[in-house]
């Protein structure tokens, strides 16, 4: 259904297309799962192999996949509404694909914690440390916020991965007291200081 409007093609046309030319002739696709959101179906579909999605994907001139990540990033937030919860990895991935670090490094923290929730440290991991590694693309004020948040997840994380006396985990909350102190944020910087104790 994204991938109808990104093309201004009938929705039912696209289906027909990747089911019977994609999937069944040349078994480039397989049918996913469908979901149901907001009163929406949406049918995934894969890529049989990671190698077909390289080459169509490096076929693409930068400047056509910032464009295509952008665009997919703003359908999906138009498509889920109200549940943008549930892709929030996806939004984070199109979005800092699209280069658009203003929106993907909020839905990077937003799939992070709900990785915390589920107690999926991996998953959280990546998103945070992707997110830390652009964090220096956002305004000056917004970056030390948003980086204070970073360095105390990623703390924990350690932490919980490693013990608590983590050097990582040290080296996180180490960085986050320095930006708590210097953005003034007493709670942060208590929160710093006991996973420092």
């Amino acid at each position: 259904q994204v991938l109808a409007r990104l093309h201004d093609m009938p929705e039912r046309r696209l289906l027909r297309t990747l089911s019977r030319q994609l999937q069944e002739r040349h078994a480039l696709v397989k049918e996913g799962d469908i979901l149901r959101l907001n009163g929406t179906r949406l049918t995934c579909f894969h890529f049989t192999h990671n190698l077909i999605q390289q080459y169509l994907y490096q076929e693409l001139s930068k400047a056509e996949r910032l464009s295509l990540h952008a665009e997919v990033a703003d359908l999906l937030e138009e498509q889920y509404g109200s549940g943008r919860a549930e892709i929030f990895n996806q939004l984070a991935y199109h979005f800092g694909a699209a280069e658009d670090w203003e929106r993907a490094i909020p839905d990077h923290l937003a799939a992070a914690e709900r990785s915390l929730k589920m107690e999926s440290y991996d998953d959280a991991l990546e998103v945070l440390s992707t997110a830390l590694a652009h964090v220096d693309q956002l305004a000056p004020a917004d970056a030390a916020l948003a980086e204070l948040k970073i360095r105390l997840d990623l703390g924990g994380i350690y932490q919980a991965l490693q013990g608590f006396t983590s050097p990582a985990a040290g080296d996180h909350f180490s960085r986050a007291r320095e930006l708590a102190e210097s953005t003034g944020d007493r709670a942060r910087l208590a929160q710093a200081d006991f996973g420092l104790w």
